[in-house]
């Protein structure tokens, strides 16, 4: 028990200092008891060959900073999801996510915003 809190707290905080997820699924919220306001919900799938590159809002900013940033790995692709920039406590987030293998990515992306 013991070990998997010390890995969720190491993972939280690579996540928000580094801004690098090492995990193939991984909710960070800010407060995990209120989520927040769901704004998006994507699942995207690329082939081999492609990164997937996701903006939210695709323009602009939200009307409240993001409280909740969940990624899903449903393909097992084993990429590396990155925060490029915003991201919790931001009214925007940018997220890439590379491959480390030669496989096609499948993934779902959730994300909230604090409630007004």
């Amino acid at each position: 028990m013991v070990k998997y809190l010390v890995i969720g707290i190491f993972i939280s905080f690579s996540f928000i200092l580094n801004k690098y997820v090492y995990c193939a699924n991984i909710p960070i919220c800010l407060n995990p008891k209120e989520q927040g306001t769901l704004v998006a919900d994507l699942q995207i799938e690329k082939n081999m060959f492609d990164s997937i590159y996701v903006r939210l809002p695709e323009s602009g900013f939200l009307d409240a900073a993001i409280s909740c940033i969940k990624i899903y790995d449903i393909g097992n692709s084993f990429a590396v999801p990155v925060i490029n920039d915003g991201g919790l406590g931001f009214p925007y987030v940018e997220i890439s996510i590379e491959h480390r293998i030669p496989k096609e990515l499948k993934y779902r992306i959730q994300v909230f915003k604090e409630y007004h």
